[in-house]
């Protein structure tokens, strides 16, 4: 088994995987509550757009080193990076608490995400 890029797989996915977090966080604070639920939205789905992108570029980099070496651990980071972005996919519970929504926009928002 081929270790020459163990260490700099390792580092670079759990960079990218606590710079997403840390991007996200930093983005939604950025938002202002005084803006309306439509562009609080926007500018929440770019961030989360932002912080997948970033989540992703782990991925990419064991997908890469895994092809390249045929080492599984690699295969195993690259599938755990996967299932972590499947388990971030925004729903109304999670934007409503990151952007501290007040009571009428949770209601809009839940309102709005029965009628879709």
């Amino acid at each position: 088994m081929d270790d020459n890029f163990l260490i700099p797989v390792i580092l670079i996915s759990a960079l990218t995987f606590i710079g997403s977090e840390m991007i996200m966080n930093w983005l939604v604070k950025r938002i202002p509550q005084s803006l309306s639920l439509r562009d609080k939205l926007i500018k929440y789905q770019s961030a989360k757009i932002v912080s997948l992108a970033v989540l992703e570029s782990g991925c990419f980099f064991a997908l890469i080193f895994y092809l390249l070496s045929n080492n599984y651990l690699y295969l195993g980071i690259a599938i755990f990076f996967i299932l972590f972005f499947a388990l971030r996919r925004p729903n109304s519970d999670k934007i409503i608490n990151h952007l501290q929504l007040n009571e009428t926009e949770k209601a809009i928002l839940i309102s709005k995400e029965s009628i879709n």
